[in-house]
């Protein structure tokens, strides 16, 4: 046993500890429980996990596979739940935060493999795989500029600026810089994206070799992968679907329309669509999964989007222009099957496919991986294979290009970026919630994202985050209007009640500071204090006796 584990390339090992120590370390600060509440350790988990809450808790607590949303009820979950449903799963023996934390890592082991897997499907070099999986994971572009600033600025020494370092390098969105690290901004965040990623790669990986030995059976097994994603993440099922429109036709014409590869690609299309379709309408209230696309050169960019993604990159983006021309000689097959993706970077500038732009980033992600392993491969060949002088000019832009990423990734195991979601009073709130009503209970609150009772219990508020519901494409105004006519309180808000089916409405901090509240029109009502500052008005009757 010990004398097979000697015999482990360096480069193998490299690549699961590193990389899999930093998704242990990831997964540990997902969500804190500490005495006076629940931190964070990124400010885009206090983004987006809270979202993730309440699908997780929707699950734990409905018991259901198909729960409706929490954040805009009596409509389908609007969004991919697997990635909730299995946390959830988790959850109910080890508790939320630990589940978040195995979940998370495990998730990530399982991506360093299939990765692993994928690349060494064309490049067999443990080299390779380790430097692409570092350009990836430590993706950075010119920030690092900004840094040498604060820090020179600041007067202290190394040590002690490092140890709280004022802000993120990848992500300085008033200078241009969009670009995140992925970490941070994809596999930290999306929890989707986490299991979708090594599902995508398994399915590119098991149609090239489907093609190359001329098996269906690969090829059926990468549909049933692929329809599957409708319930992971959707725009990885598009990524397959922009990539194989390509490359399909490449290997038609390589087997000169052989009959056999041209019925293999046919029965997978047919198949992910006879899996993708019931799946999406099962989740999904949309009509049409493509009806957000819209014309909208340059991406995030304010600027030249030449000089954006230069600085985004940074010397990352002209060596990869010098590794594609040295592809097309090296490697044509791999030159070739490095073309679809690059179709994905182009398409993801001139167009949107969702309400918010900044979304592309979930399709570009996969055009950066293979990129990664383009400039691997050629930073490999021509540079640390070579001489001395060669190597240390190969590190320095190794260096370049993962340093700003690098400076992120470093700054999360600092205390800075510790971000409370919820105090003791909000987790003794939500608890109160849970005790004292009905788990199907609608109620109407505020639609601060951080609100304990969407998060926390299992209960559904009849409008959450407007952002989360705009970028879900969901037509949230009209009902939001009447949350506010509900508070008002007149002969309309007891119509809306009874509309929606409303349970509870909610007098907590966040409403009152959002609302314009009539409080002696709710005082009628049975009313339940859950804390001084927080009370719910129990307006059941106002249309439950109708229904008897």
């Amino acid at each position: 046993m010990f004398k097979k584990l000697l015999k482990i390339n360096r480069f193998t090992l490299a690549t699961y500890s590193l990389f899999g120590f930093l998704f242990w370390h990831f997964g540990k600060e997902m969500l804190q429980v500490k005495q006076n509440g629940w931190y964070v350790g990124h400010i885009n988990l206090w983004g987006d996990l809270l979202l993730h809450l309440s699908f997780i808790n929707k699950f734990l607590v409905s018991g259901q596979i198909l729960p409706t949303s929490p954040i805009f009820p009596d409509t389908k979950p609007n969004y991919p739940i697997f990635a909730d449903f299995a946390t959830a799963l988790v959850a109910r023996f080890t508790g939320i935060d630990f589940a978040l934390f195995l979940v998370t890592f495990i998730t990530g082991i399982l991506l360093i493999y299939i990765s692993r897997i994928f690349i060494k499907t064309f490049i067999r070099n443990e080299a390779v795989i380790f430097l692409a999986l570092l350009l990836f994971f430590a993706n950075g572009g010119l920030g690092f500029y900004y840094f040498l600033q604060d820090y020179f600025t600041s007067g202290e020494s190394i040590f002690a600026f490092l140890s709280h370092i004022p802000r993120e390098y990848t992500n300085i969105k008033d200078q241009g810089f969009w670009w995140i690290n992925n970490y941070l901004a994809y596999f930290l965040p999306q929890r989707g994206l986490l299991f979708a990623f090594p599902i995508t790669l398994l399915v590119f990986s098991l149609l090239y070799i489907g093609f190359k030995k001329g098996e269906r059976r690969y090829f059926i097994l990468a549909a049933l992968l692929s329809g599957s994603l409708t319930l992971v993440q959707a725009h990885s099922l598009f990524v397959i679907f922009q990539v194989c429109a390509i490359a399909s036709i490449f290997m038609m014409v390589k087997s000169k329309f052989d009959k056999r590869i041209i019925t293999n690609w046919l029965v997978f299309a047919a198949v992910t669509t006879a899996v993708a379709l019931p799946l999406f309408n099962s989740i999904s209230s949309s009509m049409s999964a493509l009806s957000h696309i819209r014309f909208d050169p340059g991406w995030t960019s304010q600027e030249n989007i030449i000089w954006f993604w230069f600085k985004n990159l940074g010397i990352f983006a002209p060596v990869l222009v010098v590794a594609i021309f040295w592809l097309f000689k090296k490697n044509r097959l791999l030159f070739l099957l490095y073309l679809p993706f690059l179709m994905i970077f182009f398409f993801s500038n001139i167009f949107v496919f969702q309400p918010w732009d900044f979304d592309n980033g979930k399709l570009l992600i996969y055009w950066h991986f293979a990129s990664a392993i383009v400039v691997a491969y050629f930073l490999i060949d021509q540079f640390f294979h070579e001489s001395a002088a060669r190597g240390i000019a190969g590190i320095f832009i190794v260096l370049s290009m993962t340093l700003s990423g690098a400076l992120d990734i470093f700054r999360t195991f600092t205390p800075v970026t510790n971000y409370q979601i919820f105090t003791t009073l909000d987790l003794e709130v939500a608890k109160s919630v849970m005790n004292l009503t009905h788990e199907n209970a609608i109620f109407v609150t505020a639609s601060n994202h951080n609100h304990p009772i969407p998060a926390l219990t299992g209960r559904s508020t009849l409008v959450g985050f407007h952002g989360w519901l705009w970028s879900h494409g969901l037509p949230y105004e009209g009902r939001a209007a009447d949350v506010t006519k509900i508070y008002l309180g007149d002969k309309e808000a007891q119509e809306l009640i009874a509309k929606y089916k409303v349970s509870y409405v909610t007098v907590g901090p966040s409403e009152k500071a959002t609302f314009n509240i009539n409080i002696s029109y709710l005082e009628k009502f049975p009313t339940i204090y859950l804390d001084a500052d927080w009370q719910i008005y129990d307006v059941t009757h106002l249309w439950a006796n109708s229904n008897r």
